[in-house]
């Protein structure tokens, strides 16, 4: 199928954590659908909290990526702007990391404020927060992995 919509999660782990619960449910009930092709790149390998029935691969394949990709921490943002591929970037900032562990400034500035990213928030107070922390828009608000809110953000 030539129009086939294909989307690729990058994470750390797919580890048991509710970011990885809602995202696996999406794009398992993304895969009943013969229009799209959901995937997800991790770098470190372990234990999903519920069966993926989609495709699941290290990170070195998404070097030859080429759909609608989504990277859910500031390290895999960093990591898919640095690899020269011919996917669309996003990150969804599920939580402000930031907050809650010291990161360095620039190092977190310099991905959010990167032209080629797009950024989704979790919830309108994480726009806000965004927002006002990286003086960048986000693309779109969308709680718990809502794939008809972020099907409208991705493919606009």
């Amino acid at each position: 199928n030539t129009s086939m919509k294909k989307i690729a999660a990058i994470l750390e782990t797919l580890s048991t954590s509710q970011e990885s619960f809602y995202l696996i449910k999406a794009f398992n009930k993304m895969k009943e659908d013969t229009d799209y092709s959901p995937m997800c790149f991790y770098s470190t390998l372990s234990a999903a909290p519920i069966t993926p029935f989609f495709a699941c691969m290290n990170i070195s394949y998404y070097a030859k990526f080429d759909g609608v990709a989504i990277a859910t921490s500031i390290d895999c943002a960093n990591m898919m702007i640095k690899t020269k591929n011919n996917a669309k970037k996003f990150l969804y900032l599920w939580d402000l990391e930031w907050l809650r562990k010291p990161m360095d400034f620039n190092y977190v500035s310099s991905i959010l404020r990167n032209p080629a990213l797009n950024i989704i928030t979790r919830s309108d107070s994480h726009k806000e927060l965004f927002e006002n922390y990286s003086n960048k828009k986000v693309s779109g608000v969308v709680d718990g992995w809502d794939m008809k809110k972020m099907e409208k953000i991705l493919w606009m």
